[in-house]
């Protein structure tokens, strides 16, 4: 039933014998035809719907014969309130109103009209303001179960993916302090997909060189490079200034981001400890290795001063004043680390690099000094040789993987940080043209492996930690962040507080003694030392996107090493492995372009699959733990799927 109005009209100033008049107007069968309307009520008029029709000027004759000003009363009550009508208004709303209505026909129009229009509007607000009703909404994923969960709650009060992977590694930095914290740097790649332009940017922080380092410093008294570890391979940290940086541009509230590291504690990630360093009374190490043992849990209270100033004063207060001051104290004072060089850096703002690959995909990664642009190639000459599913855990995709590697590390070892030789930016354009990947995809042999020409040099192992996030406004992060290797340098802050990179131990020596090493230089030129440089690093953040289907799968990967990411990336989009299986399959490290290390802790090599590929003359050899892991979240529609690697003993946290 749709009523217009159920209301008594009556004059101000009645007409003799007219004193109320009834007029309803009712979609319904039948009309009422008797009414009493009140106590000492005289003659009332009661007009049904047919004498309407019948008689077309009975309304007119009434509102004619009073005046404009009328009283809207329900039957029944009291005067509500006066309305100021003029009667014509009345008359030609009733004419209308009785000629679309006399038809049931225009009565459904009506209110399916209306039915359409509200739905719809409820809808349109429900997707611009409300939740997703595919669940999780976003997802965290990083190396530490209670770090995922602190980024997903970043997610829940409104921040963005860029909140929660700040948080997130301020957290890490507590739990797995011989992997990742101020000490060390990185990088950090962030997707905005709903933008318009689809705006991406990385956040470089990686380490650089002190103004006081030089060459000498890398080479020991016979003249060789093999030292890596000590006070001498500590570069000006970047990791506060990085996570400042990208806060700043996508974040929303600094403090709260980092009171959550603060009050963050719980068991410690105790993959990747090894005594390496000396643990002397009070050192972090020590209280490290004594919660492990006394299965306790772990609080940094040193650290936690520090997050305070942060908080409180800005990310820049890590470059100057105390902080600064009370970094250089202790075993620090014996590198060449000084306030001149914590005062000069400031992370890099870049736009990443990507490729288009032949199975409809789109790869971002990070310029160098990072792994990114070796990640883009590797994938890059692997699609061209178009593996499929069929050729899963094959000798054929086992060989061509690692020469894909192979071709990557050699042209990775010419790169250097582009703002200091610019011939790197050519390099990279000539090395991820198409034209040059196919003809290079067209080298790969299946008959033998690759034989380096030359020596190339060979840095560190490295260890970073990855961070994965993707919010229910798809901004996605790869957070890539570590101390380029298990404990850095072996050097600890003066206060305990954390452990300090040793990323200058990645930098290329020139060496004058050795007539094969003196050949690389005009190969190898551009990773040689320069006060502020950033040294290479095998590490990459990637993003892959459908090319041409905004909602079709994205994943959000990242690692330490980009020879296994691509690894990762290959299992799920080109040999038919969803991601849990991609991320947990065995990997095969390939260190530089020389030879490959097997995991056969975390999962024995297949030994049928080794003697097929010693074959081809690939050499593999164990490697020991700990291994980098590889998280992951993946996209497809609005369905999200996340991974942690079981190597890194993370989690995943959702909503």
């Amino acid at each position: 039933m749709v009523v217009f109005q159920d209301c008594l009209f009556a004059s101000s100033q009645p007409s003799p014998g007219l004193q109320f008049l009834t007029i309803s107007f009712r979609i319904e069968p039948r009309w009422s035809a008797d009414f009493d309307l009140n106590q000492g009520a005289q003659t009332a008029i009661i007009t049904t719907h047919e004498e309407m029709k019948n008689d077309a000027d009975l309304f007119q004759r009434f509102l004619q014969s009073h005046p404009r000003r009328l009283a809207a009363v329900q039957l029944g009550k009291e005067t509500t309130g006066l309305i100021q009508k003029d009667a014509s208004w009345y008359r030609n709303f009733s004419d209308g109103f009785q000629e679309f209505f006399g038809s049931g026909f225009h009565i459904l129009i009506l209110i399916f009209f209306i039915i359409t229009v509200f739905n719809t509007a409820a809808l349109i607000v429900s997707i611009i303001y409300g939740e997703p009703e595919v669940t999780p909404h976003g997802a965290v994923v990083s190396d530490h179960p209670t770090c995922s969960r602190i980024g997903k709650e970043a997610l829940q009060r409104g921040g963005s993916a860029v909140d929660a992977a700040v948080a997130v590694a301020f957290c890490l930095s507590v739990v797995i302090p011989h992997t990742i914290g101020p000490g060390g740097g990185g990088f950090m790649l962030v997707h905005n997909h709903r933008k318009s332009d689809a705006m991406s940017r990385v956040i470089n922080f990686r380490e650089a060189a002190p103004l006081k380092f030089t060459n000498e410093m890398l080479l020991k008294q016979d003249g060789s490079a093999d030292q890596t570890h000590g006070p001498v391979f500590i570069a000006t940290p970047g990791f506060v200034a990085g996570l400042g940086k990208a806060h700043a541009l996508d974040g929303v509230h600094l403090p709260r981001t980092v009171e959550a590291a603060i009050n963050s504690f719980g068991w410690l990630n105790g993959i990747g400890l090894r005594s390496k360093a000396t643990a002397s009374p009070g050192s972090l190490l020590k209280r490290m290795s004594d919660s492990i043992v006394a299965k306790q849990r772990f609080s940094n209270p040193e650290l936690a001063s520090i997050y305070q100033v942060i908080a409180s004063k800005g990310w820049q207060a890590f470059y100057n004043g105390t902080l600064g001051t009370g970094l250089l104290g202790g075993d620090v004072l014996k590198s060449a680390l000084t306030m001149a060089d914590l005062g000069n850096y400031s992370a890099r703002l870049e736009k990443p690099l990507n490729i288009s690959l032949s199975f409809g995909k789109t790869m971002l990664s990070s310029r160098a000094p990072s792994g990114g642009s070796a990640s883009l190639l590797a994938l890059g000459l692997l699609s061209y040789k178009g593996l499929k599913p069929e050729l899963y855990c094959s000798v054929e995709a086992w060989h061509l993987i690692l020469e894909a590697m192979k071709y990557s590390h050699v042209d990775f070892s010419r790169l250097g940080d582009p703002d200091f030789e610019p011939i790197v930016r050519n390099r990279t354009s000539v090395y991820l043209a198409p034209k040059m990947i196919q003809s290079e995809a067209d080298h790969l042999s299946l008959a033998q492996a690759m034989a380096p020409k030359i020596k190339e040099p060979r840095m560190p192992e490295a260890s970073f930690s990855v961070v994965t996030v993707a919010d229910n406004n798809d901004q996605y992060v790869s957070l890539v962040s570590g101390l380029n290797e298990i404990f850095g340098s072996r050097i600890e802050h003066p206060a305990g507080a954390y452990f300090l990179n040793n990323a200058n131990a990645n930098f290329f020596p020139r060496v004058d003694n050795d007539t094969d090493i003196k050949k690389q230089n005009e190969q190898y030129d551009a990773n040689f030392v320069a006060p502020g440089k950033r040294p290479l690093s095998t590490a990459a953040p990637v993003i892959v996107l459908s090319t041409s289907n905004v909602c079709g799968d994205r994943l959000i990967t990242g690692g330490a090493k980009f020879d296994l990411v691509v690894q990762v990336l290959v299992n799920h989009f080109m040999l038919g492995r969803d991601l849990s299986e991609s991320v947990k399959d065995e990997r095969l490290h390939t260190i530089m372009a020389s030879i490959a290390m097997s995991e056969d802790n975390y999962k024995p090599f297949n030994e049928y699959l080794r003697r097929k590929l010693k074959n081809l003359t690939h050499q593999i050899f164990p490697l020991k733990p700990p291994y980098p892991s590889i998280n992951a979240i993946l996209k497809d529609g609005d369905v999200l799927t996340a991974q942690a690697d079981p190597r890194g003993g993370g989690g995943v946290s959702d909503y």
